[in-house]
């Protein structure tokens, strides 16, 4: 689901993923449309779970909106540790066993041949990281890589777009039915901070600073 824009200028691109593995929700997705529910500033658009298809749509979004937009927002989803974690590092380098929405698995490939090895995010999570230290209701934490599936590919793919807005990826905890409204609202109030700490410091470009 494509949320339409509802914002003037000064927007922020907001990705979540669908479903995968077979699982009934993705916790980013149900965030993400929660989000541009309430706050019209986000322009949502929920990918697939499929390599090159989620980049792509991603990028086609920000072609679209790009003269509106003020920052960028990506969410996937990890594991059941009740933590946000902002991911510093996309590594080029896609190697996994976990099959996407389409069946396909990856090993030990380039995700843009001849690509630098990394990108930074940018936006300075360390600092937003120890900004926010002990003000969440849940643990708002730096982590070192995006991991490696679609989460990482992602990253990777946008950053390496170089655009002149600052982007960053963020894992969130996965949630399910059983686990009740409180940890949700949790969640959602804890990403709330994280994304008005982003919005105060969109100004500040890091440009992103190139790993080789």
């Amino acid at each position: 689901m494509n949320r339409p824009h509802r914002g003037a200028s000064g927007s922020v691109l907001l990705t979540a993923f669908e479903p995968f593995g077979g699982a009934p929700i993705n916790t980013s997705a149900e965030l993400a449309q929660t989000l541009a529910e309430r706050d019209g500033r986000f322009d949502l658009h929920i990918l697939p779970v499929v390599a090159s298809d989620a980049e792509s749509v991603a990028k086609a979004a920000y072609a679209a909106g790009a003269s509106r937009y003020r920052w960028a927002l990506s969410l996937g989803e990890a594991g059941p540790e009740p933590e946000v974690r902002l991911e510093w590092i996309a590594v080029n380098w896609d190697d996994y066993r976990i099959p996407d929405n389409a069946g396909q698995t990856i090993e030990g490939a380039q995700i843009v041949a001849d690509g630098p090895a990394a990108w930074f995010a940018t936006f300075d999570l360390p600092g937003i990281a120890s900004a926010l230290a002990d003000s969440t209701p849940l643990p708002v934490r730096l982590s070192l890589s995006a991991g490696n599936f679609l989460c990482n590919r992602l990253a990777y793919s946008l950053l390496h777009e170089r655009w002149p807005v600052p982007y960053t990826f963020i894992h969130v905890p996965s949630l399910r039915p059983g686990h009740g409204a409180e940890r949700f609202g949790e969640l959602l109030e804890t990403l709330v901070v994280v994304c008005n700490e982003l919005e105060n410091r969109a100004d500040s470009h890091s440009g992103g600073t190139l790993l080789r």
